[in-house]
């Protein structure tokens, strides 16, 4: 279900119109199962709804502005082409702001697409592999340093 509202009563964003989505036949279904604001997890989604999504990026009146929130992780949420609807990611934690604050400096300042952050994930992982690696040879030879 979406319903469109003329004049919001929402406090936050004041008298403007908006919409929002109710999947199935519960309120909370199109919310993601890890979001503390929801009661019902058991009647979450595991996935961001695509169909949805892509209707509300066109959504964009004339000569205006959309933006919308989501509670899903900034990593599963498109990067917004002008004249689309702007999606913010609600961040719960450090982890979160730091992640959504990396895909914005890569998406927009560097321009980056999918396959270099791939890579950058593999380059990532090889030099936590190498920390660990390092870490293990100074344990092993302070333990044997010690005589234990």
């Amino acid at each position: 279900m979406l319903k469109t509202v003329k004049h919001s009563g929402n406090k936050k964003t004041g008298p403007i119109a908006v919409t929002y989505r109710a999947g199935g036949h519960n309120v909370f279904s199109t919310c993601p199962k890890t979001c503390a604001l929801n009661p019902q997890g058991q009647h979450a989604a595991d996935l961001v709804d695509a169909d949805y999504l892509a209707a509300v990026r066109q959504a964009v009146p004339r000569n205006g502005q959309a933006w919308t929130y989501s509670h899903f992780a900034a990593e599963l949420l498109p990067v917004p082409a002008p004249g689309e609807t702007v999606i913010n990611a609600s961040c719960d934690t450090m982890a979160d702001a730091l992640a959504a604050l990396a895909v914005f400096i890569g998406t927009t300042w560097l321009a980056l697409p999918i396959e270099r952050y791939a890579i950058i994930n593999v380059i990532m992982v090889v030099i936590w592999l190498g920390l660990c690696v390092l870490i293990l040879r100074e344990y092993r030879a302070k333990k044997a340093r010690n005589g234990s």
